[in-house]
């Protein structure tokens, strides 16, 4: 079964029609039923949503009040669920993205984003009109409410996953984020560590000023060893000597030995390579190992990096064992011939060696 057919399939387009019905007794919950797994069949999982959410729209009263209404009465208490309840936030996308239903329908997401989050159906308003949105976002930033905290930062990330990119002036969610980088909840920290990391690949120094602005707001904000890391992760992939800086591993390692050594030359797919790093270091210093393999492809090559050790003070000789399979993948197709290994520490290549993958036939 895959992710989509997990979530939306007839067990769960009965629940929502049910609890519709329990409310909405004139909901024609069978018809809707039938003609919703007709939609289904062959759309992808955000397509399904949106779609099943338009023939809702259809079924209900016609009228945004009245459908709002009856979908908080039917779902405000029930318990967190898929994406077949993103479906259900649909509806007040479309019947409340204009005038005069803005802020009453972004009162209403933030009611039920508790049951399937509302950062999909934020992200027209953020467009339709982003002041009066923004606005919003930042009450809702200061609610008891986890969920509806999570959502403020969610909701305005730059590039949200399965969502895209939102046109809006990323300097506007900066108030969100101050309220929030203090909250006690790893939940809302982490979004907005993922918020930062979006902003972190248009504008980095903005991003470290702002992180230096925290630091130096509070001696040890609880959660902001984490939101520091997690949100220069993706510098730090890109191997930005600033993140590492920042975070505090130096770009000039004092390195006297490196060797890097392959248990085998050459693999067939299927196989695992294992591998050894020998590092001498010759002063406390703080390491970001990891190592990339530069695949061939059918045209050219393609290089992934991978997380592998994270050493502080690290003195003396290092000895780092690794292994990775090339077995085939859905997401990653293994061809025959020269592979290269790269170590990299603090951003810094410092060793790399080839191999050879074969098809073992």
């Amino acid at each position: 079964m895959t992710y989509k057919d997990s979530q939306f399939n007839e067990t769960n387009l009965n629940l929502l029609a049910t609890r519709i019905k329990q409310v909405f007794p004139q909901f024609k919950a069978q018809e809707f039923r039938l003609e919703a797994l007709k939609i289904i069949e062959e759309k992808e999982l955000m397509k399904c949503m949106t779609s099943v959410g338009v023939l809702l729209k259809e079924y209900l009263t016609g009228d945004f009040e009245k459908n709002r209404q009856i979908l908080l009465s039917a779902f405000k208490n029930a318990e967190p669920g898929g994406f077949i309840y993103g479906s259900m936030l649909h509806v007040i996308v479309l019947e409340g993205c204009q005038e005069p239903y803005i802020e009453k329908a972004l009162d209403t997401l933030a009611d039920l984003t508790h049951i399937f989050t509302a950062e999909f159906a934020v992200r027209p308003f953020l467009e339709y009109d982003p002041d009066r949105t923004i606005k919003k976002m930042i009450e809702f930033a200061q609610s008891n409410n986890l969920h509806k905290r999570r959502l403020a930062s969610e909701g305005t990330r730059p590039n949200l996953p399965w969502s895209g990119k939102t046109t809006l002036d990323y300097h506007k969610t900066r108030p969100i984020l101050d309220m929030l980088f203090q909250d006690h909840e790893r939940y809302v920290t982490h979004s907005v560590a993922n918020h930062l990391n979006d902003i972190s690949k248009i504008d980095l120094f903005y991003v470290l000023n702002i992180l230096k602005e925290w630091r130096k707001k509070l001696s040890s904000p609880p959660d902001l060893d984490y939101i520091e890391k997690h949100a220069l992760r993706t510098a730090i992939k890109n191997k930005q000597k600033e993140a590492f800086e920042y975070l505090g591993y130096p770009q000039n390692v004092p390195i006297s030995t490196v060797d890097l050594v392959l248990a085998k030359g050459t693999l067939n797919i299927g196989e695992t390579l294992t591998f050894r790093l020998n590092l001498f270091i010759t002063k406390p210093t703080n390491l970001v190992v990891d190592y990339a393999i530069t695949y061939p492809t059918k045209l050219s090559t393609s290089k992934k990096v991978y997380k592998w050790k994270t050493i502080k003070n690290a003195h003396g000789e290092i000895i780092l064992n690794g292994k990775r399979e090339f077995k085939q993948l859905s997401t990653r197709t293994i061809r025959p011939g020269i592979h290269e290994i790269s170590v990299q520490i603090n951003g810094k290549t410092v060793v790399k060696k080839q191999f050879n993958i074969t098809s073992g036939q």
